[in-house]
């Protein structure tokens, strides 16, 4: 039940060596991060899980790329520091949008303001 499979990755927005360093990726592996990844998105986003790739939201597949990337390049020996660095920065970018994504509750809501039928105001009018 993952948010991204392998497949999504070429239609995403990553950069060259990001997109190698997935692509290239033992399958076991990649479901293993994916599913990690997939916790993470619950996680920040509350959402659930959906069955398949396909069905998942498509303003969380670039999220969850960048999530599985750094996830995956963390269990790598010898990393290219600037891909590291760029991992790194995707992570917190993901993070964001999975937060900003996150329904509201009502006690989240911002509140709103108006005038109540019938209210007496401090004159003495009614309104």
């Amino acid at each position: 039940m993952p948010f991204l499979a392998k497949q999504d990755l070429e239609k995403l927005t990553l950069s060259p060596a990001m997109l190698q360093a997935l692509t290239n990726a033992d399958d076991t592996v990649f479901t293993e991060a994916e599913a990690a990844a997939s916790g993470i998105i619950k996680l920040y986003a509350d959402i659930e899980e959906p069955a398949s790739a396909a069905d998942a939201p498509e303003w969380v597949k670039l999220p969850a790329a960048w999530l599985v990337a750094r996830i995956l390049l963390g269990r790598l020996p010898d990393i290219n520091p600037d891909l590291l660095r760029e991992a790194r920065a995707n992570w917190n970018t993901a993070v964001e949008i999975l937060q900003r994504h996150r329904p509201r509750r009502r006690s989240e809501s911002a509140p709103s303001t108006g005038t109540i039928s019938g209210m007496l105001t401090l004159s003495g009018e009614t309104k």
